[in-house]
């Protein structure tokens, strides 16, 4: 039974004060991460391996913006970023995280137009989704045109 001792309880998992008929957790969601022992697991970055803070859902530091408080481009939302972040431009883990986009996007442009299913000419990508299966309309129809050809075929009685 809890007693009035001048200060709220807190929850056991994420130290929240406790409010109503709570006794030990503030949700259901941390009874369980406490029970499974999800508050001794420590989180780090997958870049620099340093402890994540407790408000970071991410798998990794929030970057600041690239922009200087003094530059003439920076705003309002450049402030709200800074306030979370956890590393900014120079820092080691910013180099990372920088270097591992610029290899996903150049991974991204250079793939390879796959050829249409028809004529055999290569396709173009247009950079979002799955590749083309043929490179025009015309090919399309016409590909669809054979196969109905083949499929409603009367076979030849000898």
């Amino acid at each position: 039974m809890f007693m009035y001792t001048g200060e709220l309880p807190r929850c056991l998992a994420c130290s929240s004060e406790l409010i109503g008929k709570q006794e030990s957790w503030c949700s259901e969601r941390c009874r369980s991460a406490f029970r499974t022992g999800a508050h001794l697991r420590v989180r780090t970055c997958r870049f620099c391996n340093e402890k994540l803070h407790d408000g970071n859902p991410g798998k990794e530091c929030r970057t600041g913006s690239p922009r200087m408080p003094d530059d003439p481009g920076y705003s309002k939302r450049d402030e709200r970023r800074d306030d979370n972040a956890d590393v900014f431009p120079g820092d080691e883990c910013w180099t990372l995280q920088k270097a591992d986009m610029r290899r996903a996007l150049e991974a991204q442009q250079t793939i390879d137009s796959p050829l249409c299913s028809h004529c055999g000419e290569e396709g173009e990508y247009a950079g979002i989704g799955r590749h083309r299966k043929y490179c025009s309309d015309r090919c399309r129809v016409a590909a669809y045109r054979a196969r109905k050809r083949k499929v409603h075929a009367v076979p030849k009685v000898a």
